[in-house]
């Protein structure tokens, strides 16, 4: 989401989603290593989830605060994504197209994964979605400043 707020490009999302506890891949690597040997022998899952639940709308409204900038918005029903999904698993070279649209069903709240088995115990700091946005922006925005862009007359992006 916050590429294409900074090109002041349209953002697509579900109308009904639900919340997702996003988690940083390194926490959650950390945290797997860390606790190995204390899972139950036999055991095959265990939850890896972010210190907080987060809808899209909360996280379009913090990149907006983080960017400075206004992000288009247009909600697309759940129900199209599925057809779509449907659809492009008919053709072997669009599989990939069909995988990321499954994405919808988990967060439209209609999936087995809303029943997460126990939590597991945090040996370390979690980095939260804010925490990692504000870092994300802050990087982008110095290497926008290094690499010295301008805004063009329809505010879009463009490097020298």
């Amino acid at each position: 989401m916050q590429i294409p707020i900074l090109e002041n490009k349209t953002i697509w999302l579900l109308g009904n989603s639900s919340p997702i506890a996003y988690l940083d891949t390194q926490d959650a690597a950390v945290s797997i290593v860390k606790n190995l040997k204390d899972l139950e022998p036999g055991a095959k899952t265990m939850a890896l989830i972010g210190k907080k639940f987060w809808t899209s709308e909360e996280i379009v409204a913090l990149c907006e605060r983080l960017s400075g900038k206004t992000a288009k918005v247009l909600y697309i029903p759940a129900i199209a994504l599925s057809i779509l999904s449907r659809f492009f698993r008919l053709f072997e070279f669009t599989w990939n197209i069909s995988d990321r649209l499954q994405f919808s069903e988990l967060s439209a709240g209609n999936s087995q994964f809303n029943k997460l088995p126990p939590e597991i115990e945090w040996v370390n700091e979690r980095l939260g979605l804010e925490n990692y946005l504000q870092e994300y922006f802050g990087k982008i925005m110095k290497k926008l400043k290094e690499t010295n862009y301008q805004q063009s007359q329809n505010n879009e992006i463009s490097f020298l």
